[in-house]
């Protein structure tokens, strides 16, 4: 199927995003949104991308017969796939995981400083204990 590139800039428009913003969106480069506007073909990956972004169903990017595209365009939300949730947001699939990774080393880290204190303030209570005692004193804390 050859995807329709007035269907695109169609929604696009509608959505008032420019080519830069769905490029982002659907995690494609502007030079592809362009071309396809312009009347390039698309590959699979591309047009679920698209279809991802807007969320519509990839046969409603197609050339089909106008009623047919409507009615794929103007389903629920619920039934647009996994995508809608990221697409909705703003978020491809690069950021997603790039927040993830951060939020790991953010935990990690925190972890890390967690340990440490723990350990140094042990380290400190048992120096105490062990000067308090050599000094002779019958009052140290155990």
């Amino acid at each position: 199927m050859e995807i329709d590139p007035t269907e695109i800039r169609r929604l696009r428009e509608l959505h008032a995003w420019s080519q830069e913003r769905l490029a982002e969106i659907a995690g494609l480069s502007v030079r592809t949104v362009q071309r396809i506007e312009r009347g390039g073909g698309a590959s699979l990956e591309t047009r679920m991308a698209l279809a991802a972004a807007f969320e519509v169903a990839p046969a409603a990017l197609c050339h089909a017969a106008p009623d047919e595209a409507r009615a794929i365009s103007e389903t629920r939300p619920s039934d647009r796939g996994p995508y809608t949730l990221r697409a909705r947001r703003g978020l491809d699939a690069r950021r997603y995981r790039a927040a993830m990774v951060l939020a790991a080393v953010l935990i990690v880290f925190g972890l890390f400083l967690l340990f440490g204190y723990l350990v140094g303030r042990d380290i400190a209570l048992k120096e105490r204990r062990q000067a308090c005692i050599e000094q002779g004193r019958t009052d140290c804390a155990v």
